[in-house]
């Protein structure tokens, strides 16, 4: 197994935050109530595509 590199950006970010300085980003969707069917098939679809997304599935070691 290959260990992938971050990228310049990203090692940057990793390198400056620090507890009084956090540099995470974050995002909030409000959508309208539906049915619990409607949440599961919502996450289960994120959970789908962000699997196909070779960045999403990094660990930090």
């Amino acid at each position: 197994m290959t260990a992938d590199l971050l990228a310049p950006l990203d090692l940057a970010f990793w390198n400056i935050e620090s507890a009084d300085h956090p540099m995470h980003l974050a995002a909030l969707g409000v959508f309208p109530a539906g049915s619990g069917a409607a949440g599961a098939h919502a996450a289960d679809l994120l959970a789908s595509r962000a699997a196909a997304v070779p960045g999403l599935r990094m660990r930090i070691r």
